[in-house]
């Protein structure tokens, strides 16, 4: 699921920012995995969204694990300046956007389904749909010729 985007006059999402939000996705993910901190493997940039003004660059990530989420979020606070430094260096723009990290929660909503259904539909699927594959009639079977 992706984040509401920022759209032009005609409803259109605006195709520079779309452009700025994957390079700015690229340089972030690629900046993270050259710090060499273990909490920050412990998360994933799943999108990274900027304004129509390109002032605010909204970087969405997941955690992996419940238990990882308060390392992931001051390892991003931490290395938030090395990070806005690299997007600097790399991007090619004028302005570079500050960046603000915030958990995706499409991520998250996710995750609480599958524990959901996890409780709901028992390990090997439902009884009686195993009981009707074995009941199967054999159409092509000859009728006694």
């Amino acid at each position: 699921m992706t984040h509401k985007k920022r759209q032009g006059s005609r409803g259109v999402p605006y195709q520079r920012t779309a452009r700025l939000g994957e390079l700015l996705r690229r340089i972030i993910t690629e900046e993270l995995v050259q710090i060499d901190d273990e909490r920050l493997n412990m998360m994933a940039v799943t999108e990274v969204t900027v304004d129509s003004d390109m002032r605010l660059a909204k970087v969405y990530y997941s955690v992996f694990a419940d238990e990882d989420r308060e390392g992931v979020e001051e390892g991003l606070e931490e290395f938030h300046r090395r990070i806005k430094q690299a997007v600097a260096a790399q991007a090619n723009i004028k302005r570079t956007p500050e960046i603000e990290f915030t958990e995706d929660q499409a991520a998250l909503e996710g995750a609480r389904i599958e524990a959901i259904l996890r409780d709901v539909i028992p390990p090997g699927g439902y009884p009686d749909e195993a009981a009707q594959d074995d009941t199967a009639v054999d159409d092509t079977a000859s009728d006694g010729d």
